[in-house]
């Protein structure tokens, strides 16, 4: 155990007992090699413990200097970076996204006709700044439909190019994206997918300056984020990402199997994934998390307005889109959640599997990892492993447990 204060600042006496036996417990049963947790309570990080190996081999322990893909966790850093911006005026959330990326102009919609077929017909209206962060936009990851087939099309275009010397950067990515169809109009429904890569390409259009390289300038260097970035870099080992074998084993992963989000594999980027691109280690990411369960401002770093920051973490989506983010993995999207800006937001704790409070916010990786921010309770922690798919459901629910129950 690296840091253990949690007596000192609300919990019991068997807090870290309690928390330390169920992260070994989530390596004990497989789900990956190694793991780490960090807990923070009235701007103090009180528990800190790295558990296992990053490899499979068993030859690189877990510890402050071990990077993880953090996935989708990198959509809080994008949605920070967004209103980093929006408060500056470059933007109105209501904007067109067809106002910065033209290719967004009069989008169509699939849409299945009588005999089973699909066709296409004009959106009601474009898609906003508005429905990118909060997933209402249309735009898939993958799918059956006329845009999920467009997007898996997309990729195979975009990696073929990439593979003889042609990698298209983010704002082309989204260019080509701005074409294909959308699942449906905008606005109308909620479904994960493909959003804050656009809202990446609208940073650099904004700006001038790749997503990495503004998130470098306004948000790692200004936090101390420096083993966080877009690229693994030369410090440190990246934890290896895992799966379970056809024997139920661990056994070394490549991809999480989404073709558009698996593009972040392909090499030194040339586009930066705004969904799901971002590496970085338990201390940075707690750094980052930290400053947002303060308010926005942390050590003296502005990084968002109070005001602000409640506008991204209160819950967006209305009745007719709710449901379609309550379908997912019950632990991050069940019916305890609505979405804010690229956060879910606990609304309804009594259909949960925690004890979290009402507006305790935050997000997950595709592998595993996840952030939370309770400000009723003035807690906030990150955690840390790298195993495809992420079940969440499967460990998170006794960590909870354990943190929660933990508190005095």
């Amino acid at each position: 155990m690296r840091v253990d204060q949690l007596s000192m600042h609300g919990f019991d006496r068997g807090a870290a007992d309690r928390i330390g036996r169920a992260l070994r417990g989530i390596v004990e049963r497989g789900f990956a090699p190694g793991n780490s947790i960090a807990i923070g309570r009235g701007g103090e990080r009180v528990y800190e413990e790295y558990c296992g190996y990053a490899d499979l081999a068993r030859t690189a322990p877990v510890d402050e200097s071990t990077k993880f893909r953090v996935y989708s966790m990198t959509k809080v850093v994008t949605a920070v970076a967004v209103m980093q911006l929006w408060e500056q005026g470059v933007f109105s959330l209501n904007d067109p996204v067809s106002a910065y990326i033209p290719s967004f102009a009069a989008p169509r919609v699939g849409e299945r006709r009588a005999d089973g077929s699909w066709g296409l017909r004009p959106a009601a209206r474009e898609v906003t700044v508005r429905d990118l962060l909060t997933m209402t936009s249309g735009i898939p990851y993958t799918g059956d439909d006329p845009a999920g087939r467009g997007m898996d099309e997309l990729v195979r275009r975009w990696r073929a190019e990439a593979e003889t010397g042609r990698p298209w950067d983010t704002v082309r990515v989204a260019e080509e994206v701005g074409r294909l169809p959308l699942m449906f109009d905008p606005g109308s429904y909620y479904n994960y997918g493909f959003s804050f890569d656009i809202l990446g390409a609208l940073v650099q259009v904004w700006t001038g300056l790749t997503l990495a390289q503004y998130c470098e300038k306004n948000i790692f260097r200004p936090l101390g984020m420096r083993n966080s970035g877009f690229l693994p870099g030369e410090a440190g080992t990246v934890a290896e990402m895992c799966a379970f074998g056809p024997d139920g084993r661990l056994t070394h992963a490549d991809e999480v199997g989404t073709p558009s989000v698996d593009a972040v594999n392909w090499g030194p980027p040339h586009f930066f994934s705004g969904g799901a691109g971002m590496i970085s280690t338990l201390g940075d990411y707690f750094r980052f998390t930290r400053a947002l369960a303060l308010g926005g401002t942390a050590d003296g770093v502005r990084l968002l307005g109070s005001r602000t920051l409640r506008l991204m973490s209160a819950p967006h989506l209305n009745e007719r889109q709710l449901p379609g983010y309550n379908q997912g993995d019950c632990c991050a999207f069940g019916p305890s959640y609505n979405y804010g800006f690229g956060v879910r937001v606990m609304t309804e704790p009594v259909h949960g599997s925690s004890v979290s409070s009402v507006g305790e916010w935050g997000w997950s990786g595709a592998l595993g990892t996840w952030m939370a921010v309770d400000p009723k309770e003035d807690l906030y922690f990150v955690y840390m492993h790298q195993h495809t798919p992420a079940d969440h459901d499967l460990y998170m629910p006794k960590l909870l447990a354990a943190i929660y129950s933990s508190l005095v």
